[in-house]
């Protein structure tokens, strides 16, 4: 799957890549890939599983937080459009019944 040769995996099982069930010569290593991934980004990165993990679900609070004032700034947006049109029928309607007050 990775096109690289048995040494390769084995070097990185001993630099801490997670493997599920490890291979050997003719019967292939059972890798879960997301592990995988995430090991490597970590690696690349230059920090711990944990830490990649800490900054991930950092990130993704973030992007929660930022996600959910957005979605209540648009829900104000238009709440606010409702009221101008509700305070413009109601505007109408006043002066509907003043002019017909008047009419008498």
């Amino acid at each position: 799957m990775f096109g690289v040769a048995l040494k390769t995996v084995d070097d990185w099982e001993r630099r801490g890549m997670p493997i599920y069930q490890r291979g050997s010569y003719g019967v292939p290593y059972e890798i879960d890939i997301a592990a995988y991934w995430e090991w490597s980004i970590a690696r690349e990165w230059g920090v711990s599983i944990q830490e990649y993990r800490r900054i991930e679900l950092q990130e993704e609070v973030r992007r929660k937080t930022e996600e959910d004032r957005r979605w209540a700034a648009i829900e104000a947006k238009h709440l606010v459009r409702r009221l101008t049109a509700e305070v413009s029928a109601l505007r109408s309607e006043v002066e509907a019944l003043k002019h017909q007050q008047l009419s008498k």
